[in-house]
């Protein structure tokens, strides 16, 4: 499972899905358990693994990486999942996909 297995030591997140993130995801907020030093990137590949098939495809390009459309904030701040921005204990990370439409 990687980032998001239940090691000894862990660090506890909170993971915000809006919009169509959180239809897919079939829930608003969940708290998950993370090892130190989990990156952005790792938490969402997480996310896409442990999912059931509907979250994969919002979350993760055909690669295996993060679109480079999703949008995440870690508290406050955007962050791109290519920044390698690693995760500390109690982080609120809020993930949003591209709104479209006219």
């Amino acid at each position: 499972m990687g980032a998001l297995r239940k090691p000894r030591f862990s660090m506890k997140i909170a993971v915000k899905y809006l919009a169509q993130l959180k239809k897919a995801a079939g829930m608003g907020i969940e708290d998950v358990a993370v090892d130190p030093g989990c990156s952005v990137a790792n938490l969402v590949r997480g996310l896409a693994a442990n999912d059931d098939g509907t979250l994969r495809p919002l979350l993760l390009d055909p690669q295996g990486r993060p679109h480079a459309s999703l949008l995440i904030f870690v508290g406050d701040e955007q962050v791109r999942a290519a920044e390698d921005r690693f995760l500390r204990e109690g982080d609120v990370v809020t993930l949003l996909t591209p709104m479209a439409g006219g």
